[in-house]
């Protein structure tokens, strides 16, 4: 199977001002439409005199094409697909000998794919592939386009019949490895299961989060390329490529909701990657990290901590008794270990790290655990979570202090991306809000409800004189 051709769109200069009459158009965009829609009726009508022996119409059609052409690239480079093809086709109608008929026919059918008017792209691209010549790498780019098309109509057995035509007719062939599946003539290869997965694997490492390195990728291709994994994604293509055919058979990709959740998706997708594109511009530099990491360290201060030693007491186990027999800190390490049953084992019992302000799972707030000294310990219970009571010792205490540069860079930089992130986000919005002259009017304040019927008046009686 071939990847979809994704639509190129390009944005043209945007207006000054855009002035919008109700149930009109802007008017930055009526006069040049109308007149390239009077510029293609007064060629098409030059070449109806030009086929009934007109006379004197063939020095002014030349310079009519030349228009008609220009105006088909103008619409073009506005990104308006529909009737920059149908703006290339009356032009090559004019035009019988143009030795370029064959590109142009391909030019004018990718803009009917990306308008979505697929049964004209087929029309387009099926009579370029006539026009070309035998052997042309023309050819080669055609044929997955109107299988493209094929599929988009729905028309899947003619997309298994295109295939096998294209096989017969001795086209392009590579070793597609195992066929793992065949869906109305058409073949899913282990080839095209391997572009899946790193199809998948690119999306995963450009998450936010993701680090993209060389060996997160192949970390997770390792991962998606078991023998399970893979089973797991056929079942997976299988299952949505059904799904997807069965609703375009019942012409759900037609309906008004559908095209208006799929807008919703384009616009926000496009959006999106507009501010990527924008943001991958920016590369921080060693003396950006550097800068960012020295005007922000106290956002890198690692509080002070303490390796603690516990000692859990039973629910009615009296403290002082236990007290008694804790004469040094060596003595407490070695009670709280036969407490945990590692008194008699070459393993050492693992002291609790406690950091000062943060609430600990098991000890609760631990902030006046911090005045012991080191070797030192609580000589009343620390009552933790879960009501449950704890004798601390003091082992080993670390003073707060901050990470130098090299054993956190990650963290910095992954900081000046996500600051620099929110600066062009804003930045851009300021700038668009200018150059498309968006004013927001103050949204004011809901009026109350006003009650419903009339509201009882008090008898004379009850009013106060």
């Amino acid at each position: 199977m071939n990847d979809q051709e994704q639509p190129t769109l390009s944005l043209g200069e945007a207006p000054k001002r855009l002035t919008v009459k109700a149930g009109g158009v802007p008017q930055a965009w009526l006069w040049p439409l109308l007149g390239l829609q009077l510029l293609v009726a007064a060629i098409l009508i030059a070449v109806w005199l030009r086929s009934n022996g007109t006379a004197g119409v063939s020095s002014i059609n030349d310079h009519m094409l030349g228009e008609l052409k220009a105006a088909a690239t103008a619409l073009e480079d506005r990104s308006l697909h529909a009737e920059a093809a149908r703006t290339w086709r009356a032009y090559l109608d004019a035009n019988l000998t143009d030795p370029q008929r064959a590109q142009i026919l391909y030019r004018a059918g990718k803009l009917a794919f990306k308008a979505e008017d697929f049964s004209q792209a087929v029309t387009l691209l099926v009579q370029a592939e006539q026009s070309a010549d035998d052997g042309s790498d023309l050819k080669a780019k055609i044929g997955p386009l109107v299988v493209d098309c094929l599929r988009r109509l729905g028309r899947y057995g003619e997309v298994g019949r295109e295939l096998s035509r294209r096989v017969e007719a001795g086209g392009d062939q590579t070793d597609q490895g195992k066929v793992l599946a065949t869906l109305a003539g058409e073949n899913f290869t282990e080839a095209d299961l391997d572009r899946m997965i790193e199809r998948r694997v690119d999306q995963m490492l450009s998450a936010p989060g993701a680090t993209g390195d060389a060996a997160q990728r192949d970390a997770l291709v390792k991962q998606l390329s078991s023998t399970a994994m893979r089973r797991q994604m056929l079942e997976e293509f299988l299952q949505t490529e059904l799904f997807v055919r069965r609703a375009r058979e019942l012409k759900l990709d037609r309906t008004d909701g559908f095209l208006r959740a799929r807008r919703f998706l384009v616009e926000n997708l496009l959006a999106a990657r507009f501010l990527a594109e924008e943001i991958e511009k920016i590369q921080p530099t060693d003396v950006d990290v550097e800068s960012y990491y020295k005007a922000n360290q106290q956002q890198y201060e690692e509080p002070k901590s303490m390796a603690a030693v516990l000692l859990e007491l039973g629910d009615q186990e009296d403290a002082k008794a236990v007290l008694e027999k804790v004469e040094s800190a060596d003595k407490f390490k070695k009670l709280a270990a036969e407490r945990t049953g590692k008194a008699d084992s070459k393993e050492t019992i693992q002291p609790h790290r406690i950091v000062h302000g943060r609430s600990d799972a098991k000890l609760g707030d631990v902030n006046e655990l911090f005045k012991l000294s080191v070797d030192n310990w609580t000589k009343e219970p620390h009552t933790g979570s879960d009501r449950k009571r704890f004798l601390v010792l003091c082992d080993v205490k670390t003073p707060a202090r901050t990470p130098p540069l090299s054993q956190i860079r990650w963290r910095v930089e992954a900081d000046y991306r996500a600051r620099k992130r929110r600066e062009i986000s804003d930045r851009l919005y300021r700038d668009l809000m200018a150059r498309f002259d968006v004013k927001v009017r103050p949204i004011e304040a809901s009026e109350p409800a006003e009650p419903q019927g009339k509201l009882e008046q008090p008898d004379e009686q009850d009013q106060e004189p």
